[in-house]
């Protein structure tokens, strides 16, 4: 590795993907672990967490590549960074569907439209 190049930050950009998929992983697929957190704590775990940490995955990924296109960042780290950036944008997707799929479900309900008209205190 020459001394001038930074080194490669491919660890944390997987990291990021990664931490982006497991709250919706942990919420969706564990029932027993779903059951044993309130609702509403769950929601907000997989509502902010999901898109802030695919979201970052995605931009540090991004400014890594344009570091290693101007041979600022050490290239053996391309692969790791871009595998980052494919989980962060996995966790990104997979959280898009499942806000659409949230919204779709609550308007069946009806607590869509209760909600808009509800009588402000």
């Amino acid at each position: 590795m020459d001394t001038s190049l930074r080194a490669h930050r491919g660890g944390t950009v997987i990291a990021l993907g990664a931490l982006s998929l497991l709250p919706l992983i942990l919420c969706l697929t564990i029932p027993s672990l779903a059951a044993q957190i309130p609702s509403g704590i769950a929601t907000l775990i997989v509502s902010y967490a999901s898109p802030v940490l695919g979201i970052a995955a995605l931009w540090l990924g991004w400014i890594e590549h344009v570091g290693m296109k101007w041979s600022r960042v050490d290239q053996h780290g391309r692969p790791m960074v871009r595998t980052g950036q494919i989980l962060g944008a996995l966790g990104t997707v997979t959280w898009l569907v499942y806000a659409i799929v949230l919204h779709v479900e609550l308007r069946s309900m009806g607590l869509v439209d209760f909600l808009r008209n509800a009588p402000s205190q």
